[in-house]
């Protein structure tokens, strides 16, 4: 069995909502939450798990399910094994592409998109023969006119990765892509010989190189969230483990010299768990799930220093949140907006660091918030819920000033 990245499995959801009681702090006014589409399970898809892509000039939205779609998968699990769709602005639906196990399965990250229209995402099953004939995952691409091409198949071992989860980051230049996945790499730094995870790039011509290999202790382990690529062509991430055996903040040079930016040792600020957002000054923007009710936004300066921006605490009789997850979002002014998987909740943070709750689900409206948050030219946000809606699949939202 590999290890799935996210913090807690989806059994665990309704039980966490229910004990947190986090829904008293009263939402912010002036902001309306609408549910573009609900998820109906079966061929349709359903519980999409990673954040959406959004075509600028239509309007148009895409995405992933974890589950769903038209096939039976072939990897035993006897339910197909999820989809990549498209949501139009005119809030029709298609399915553009559905998972067999032979190319991909059961897909947790969410897209990129590049200028041509052509999204790239990653699949942790499916795809090869490793992995008990389940495969170790993939790194695909769908073109516009609905091509679909396997851009690599993961073989784990001690060089290459497995079980990647993590939405990709595409050099626009070169379009070479950059990933992590949590397993493969160095086979000796943990007892089941799974590897301890590695930061690969996947050139245009196809060939895939690791950039770095994990090794466990204080070079961390289970890198797996996305990274970003900073103004000097360095990668940067975060591992879940790791340091002092709360996670890390990692910088590769071009030179492949690894260094650890940040390492956390606190219970209620550790363990990285959102994409980085970058400023248009380099300087990084990421979150920390802790354990329950915690967690943390940071800041990651263009020359390397962390900075703690705000941790989610305890608010006068009730907790603000908190176990933010998923990409956050910065508007022109430096708000930051991001969900809260306790909450179920959609928070902004002032730069003055007056924290507030825009939105809390209810189970009509979407539970499970397991993505983050993208922003279209207006500040408007869009998002997916794993479970709930009218028919307890998921569902699509808008959040509207």
């Amino acid at each position: 069995m590999h290890v799935i990245r996210r913090i807690l499995p989806a059994s665990f959801a309704v039980a966490s909502l229910a004990l947190t009681g986090l829904a008293s702090v009263a939402p912010a006014q002036g902001w309306t939450l609408k549910t573009l589409y609900s998820f109906k399970g079966g061929s349709d898809g359903s519980y999409p798990m990673g954040n959406l892509v959004r075509d600028n000039a239509t309007g148009d939205l895409y995405g992933t399910t974890y589950r769903g779609g038209q096939d039976t998968c072939d990897l035993n699990y006897r339910v197909p094994c999820g989809t990549v769709f498209k949501l139009a602005r005119n809030g029709s639906k298609e399915i553009l592409h559905s998972f067999t196990g032979e190319d991909g399965g059961r897909p947790q990250a969410g897209l990129i998109r590049d200028a041509a229209g052509n999204l790239y995402g990653t699949t942790p099953d499916g795809g090869g023969a490793c992995n008990g004939g389940f495969g170790c995952g993939v790194v695909y691409k769908l073109a516009p006119d609905g091509t679909y091409t396997v851009l690599h198949s993961f073989e784990g071992g001690a060089n290459d990765g497995a079980f990647s989860q993590a939405r990709l980051t595409r050099d626009k230049s070169s379009g070479d892509l950059y990933g992590t996945a949590p397993q493969g790499g160095d086979l000796n730094c943990d007892l089941n010989g799974y590897g301890c995870g590695v930061v690969f790039k996947l050139a245009a011509s196809g060939s895939l190189t690791l950039l770095h290999a994990f090794h466990g202790g204080s070079d961390g382990t289970a890198p797996g969230l996305g990274v970003a690529l900073d103004s000097s062509g360095s990668v940067v991430g975060t591992t879940y483990d790791g340091g002092k055996g709360w996670g890390d903040v990692f910088k590769i040079s071009p030179d492949g010299t690894k260094a650890s930016l940040h390492t956390f040792n606190r219970r209620n600020v550790s363990q990285p768990s959102g994409e980085f957002l970058e400023d248009k000054l380099g300087n990084l923007y990421g979150s920390s799930f802790g354990s329950a009710r915690h967690g943390t936004i940071f800041e990651i300066t263009r020359d390397g220093k962390y900075e703690l921006l705000h941790k989610f605490a305890k608010s006068g009789n009730y907790w603000e949140g908190g176990g933010p997850l998923g990409q956050l979002v910065r508007d022109r002014s430096g708000v930051i907006y991001g969900t809260e998987y306790f909450s179920a909740g959609i928070f902004q943070f002032q730069p003055d660091g007056t924290y507030e709750l825009l939105h809390t689900f209810t189970g009509d409206e979407g539970s499970q918030l397991e993505g983050g948050l993208i922003a279209d030219s207006h500040g408007n946000l869009y998002g997916m819920t794993a479970d709930g809606g009218t028919y307890k699949q998921g569902t699509i939202y808008e959040l509207k000033k």
